[in-house]
């Protein structure tokens, strides 16, 4: 009885542990550089004029805010209480390009813990140093977990003539207004190409021809096949389940929506190494898991997914 007991406890503490794919900071990091990706080359940024740029976010408390809407995202805010949490998101627009009415209970891109949120534009942007010429972009900077973060992003695209600044005139003590400059801009279609590439996290989904990014393959002899590229995942890299080497299968670059319907299984984790089974990747492999009612089955590419 007691060791059927245990038998309980250890899977329960097992199951749950393999659905936290990340820790923490890769929680963080995963945020950080799918949010550059998506915003860095849109062109428009309306700003919620309630909240003062570079002003922290503090009311009001527990309630969803929208604080930025650009060309194809709608970035919001759950400003923290003693009862919730703070909660920053990002969504896609809706067919008709319009922000979905809020909350929003399956955003693209979500940061949960985060407090003492605050965000600006910045027309000097090269390190924190005011440099003459210098590229537009936009910092935040929040508490995440109690510890400071600031994601700095180069916005290449962005409209500036709507945007304007006091200008010294020292001689005088006054000041004039100053608009800011066109700067660089990228064309659709390098645009298109920038964002189709691998490097700027694209494993969310599959390609065109309904394949995988992988980043680095291994065959049943755990040997790499071709070239390991996994160095250029933006947001990391992520191991799928095919074969059991001592360096984990093959990878694909993050984030991936492992666990869903048609993409990989979830791997389950070092506890696997142990197996002995060489190939991982059979139909009801519980070598990974899928969400809800889904089953593990290993696709033509001998990499077991969610069907």
């Amino acid at each position: 009885m007691l060791r059927t007991k245990l038998a309980l406890i250890f899977i329960l503490i097992f199951t749950t542990s393999c659905k936290q794919l990340f820790t923490d900071d890769e929680l963080g990091l995963v945020f950080e550089k799918t949010l550059i990706s998506s915003l860095s080359y849109e062109s428009t940024f309306k700003i919620n004029a309630a909240f003062p740029l570079g002003k922290t976010i503090s009311r009001p408390v527990g309630v969803w805010q929208r604080l930025l809407e650009t060309d194809n995202y709608c970035m919001d805010y759950r400003i923290p209480s003693k009862k919730k949490t703070g909660i920053i998101t990002l969504v896609k627009k809706e067919a008709n390009s319009i922000c979905p009415a809020l909350p929003i209970y399956e955003p693209f891109l979500s940061l949960d813990n985060i407090s003492d949120f605050n965000f600006k534009l910045l027309n000097n942007f090269i390190s924190g140093k005011k440099i003459r010429k210098a590229t537009y972009g936009m910092s935040l900077t929040f508490l995440y977990k109690n510890e400071k973060r600031k994601i700095e992003i180069t916005l290449v695209n962005m409209n500036r003539k709507i945007f304007k600044e006091n200008h010294d005139f020292l001689k005088y003590q006054s000041f004039g207004t100053k608009y800011w400059k066109k700067g660089l801009r990228i064309s659709r279609v390098k645009n298109r190409k920038i964002r189709t590439n691998p490097w700027l996290v694209q494993s969310l989904k599959k390609d065109s021809s309904g394949e995988l990014n992988f980043c680095e393959r291994v065959d049943r002899t755990c040997k790499v096949i071709g070239k390991n590229s996994c160095y250029e995942c933006l947001a990391g890299w992520i191991p799928v389940v095919d074969f059991n080497c001592p360096n984990g299968g093959s990878k694909v670059c993050a984030p991936i929506d492992c666990g869903k319907k048609g993409m990989p299984a979830c791997p389950r984790g070092t506890k696997w190494k142990g197996v002995e089974m060489l190939e991982l990747c059979f139909d009801n492999s519980p070598a990974g898991f899928c969400e809800g009612e889904l089953k593990t089955m290993c696709d033509d590419n001998k990499v077991l997914i969610c069907n």
